[in-house]
């Protein structure tokens, strides 16, 4: 009986690697530094916004050669299967993935989307091209030079 007992035990799969793991952290950090920074858009804030776009490109570069649960194509998957998985969950039967099921691979897709745009508009805001105008309320000492008319 002891036998039968040890062959149903669940095997331990190492399904992040170290890597993913770091970028998972530093991201948690760095978003965690931003929000607590927002109010005063100064250099702790803007130094957090360019790690978080060296993280994103690290994982997208990952996310095409890393080692295999890394990878986006073994947890991105195409419309027809995300919507099958999608009603499984609804009918309660859904299977068990090893890492992120279909759903939680979109998810993971939206928010490297939604964090690149945040951090390509964070650093539009520090052009003065594209947001600064002579007299606006973002024209001030610390936008070295925007206020030269």
């Amino acid at each position: 009986m002891h036998a039968d007992h040890a062959a149903a035990a669940p095997q331990r799969v190492r399904v992040w690697d170290w890597l993913v793991r770091l970028l998972h952290w530093g991201l948690v950090v760095c978003i965690a530094l931003s929000w607590w920074s927002r109010h005063d858009l100064g250099p702790l804030h803007e130094r957090t916004g360019y790690v978080v776009i060296g993280i994103l490109v690290a994982r997208v570069v990952w996310g095409f050669v890393g080692s295999r649960y890394a990878r986006f194509a073994q947890f991105v998957k195409a419309s027809g299967p995300t919507i099958a998985y999608a009603r499984a969950v609804i009918a309660r039967k859904a299977p068990r993935h090893i890492g992120h099921n279909p759903l939680g691979g979109w998810m993971v897709v939206a928010l490297l989307a939604c964090l690149g745009l945040l951090t390509f508009t964070g650093w539009l805001y520090t052009t003065d091209m594209f947001w600064v105008m002579a007299g606006s309320p973002i024209c001030t000492s610390t936008r070295r030079g925007c206020c030269s008319d």
